[in-house]
């Protein structure tokens, strides 16, 4: 069954919403080598998309390392702060609504509720709830990938640790970025993005905001953290969003999907 999921999945997500409205028959040969081309190109312009930023976004990343360098600098005290004011009225409600859904910032638990949303999509010949599974589980791949890239760099230590907000080691610090904060702001975003609507944003951004703060109040990570966390799942998705509202529909792809055991793997499309 397992097997059978990940070939529904990794056979639609080369198509867009905005080009078709119902699924494409494949072709397996040409699928298999045009998905190959497709999923380097993809993550190349993620890995280099830093590089063509224009005035605006280049503007919002200032802002961006800006809010988090004066988070950083206050980052004990901020910690502090939360531990002290965590049982009160307001902050309470926050930590227990955070806890409650802390496992949606899990990727390798949560997958699965994505792939499940492919399977509707597909069933219900709903192109749109397959883009989105496929655009949540894209984006938190790579940024995995990013978090896994820096964590190797910096190495900061967390809250619980009890080193201090600025204790960096290259070997085992885990704490910059947020895994849960980049997991859940990826897959919010993508949602918020397919909806448009008010009423559906305000509880998704209200429960994402929750599990982070979670974080801080679990002694799990710094606020710098989160907020750098949850940046890069916000960038990751509306990346890949635009990526697949400029496709044409056209061909296979290899992409980017969570194999059985939670580990990161590659899928490839096929034809049935």
């Amino acid at each position: 069954m397992r097997c059978f999921t990940m070939v529904l999945f990794v056979a639609t997500t080369g198509m867009s919403a905005s080009a078709t409205d119902t699924l494409a028959p494949r072709r397996p040969v040409h699928d298999f080598g045009s998905g190959i081309a497709t999923v380097a190109r993809d993550a190349w312009a993620y890995t280099t998309s830093p590089l063509r930023m224009d005035r605006d976004q280049a503007l919002v990343l200032g802002g961006i390392v800006a809010v988090g360098g004066a988070l950083f600098t206050f980052d004990e005290e901020i910690h502090e702060f939360m531990q002290r004011h965590e049982r009160e009225p307001g902050f309470d409600e926050v930590r227990r609504l955070g806890t409650r859904y802390s496992k949606w910032g899990l990727m390798g638990p949560t997958s699965k509720y994505y792939v499940g949303t492919i399977l509707i999509g597909y069933a219900a010949d709903e192109p749109r709830l397959v883009r989105m599974g496929v655009e949540i589980l894209q984006s938190q791949f790579l940024c995995g990938y990013v978090r896994r890239v820096v964590i190797g760099v910096a190495g900061r230590s967390r809250p619980h640790e009890g080193r201090g907000a600025y204790y960096f080691a290259s070997a085992g610090g885990t704490s910059l970025p947020s895994g849960h904060a980049t997991s859940i702001w990826s897959a919010v975003e993508v949602a918020r993005l397919h909806a448009d609507r008010w009423w559906v944003t305000v509880p998704l951004y209200t429960v994402a905001g929750a599990i982070s703060a979670q974080r801080v109040f679990s002694d799990a990570h710094w606020a710098s953290d989160v907020w750098f966390g949850a940046a890069l799942g916000i960038a990751s998705a509306r990346f890949f969003h635009r990526r697949h509202e400029d496709s044409d529909g056209s061909g296979g792809r290899v992409v980017p999907t969570v194999a059985p055991n939670g580990m990161p793997a590659l899928g490839i499309t096929t034809a049935f």
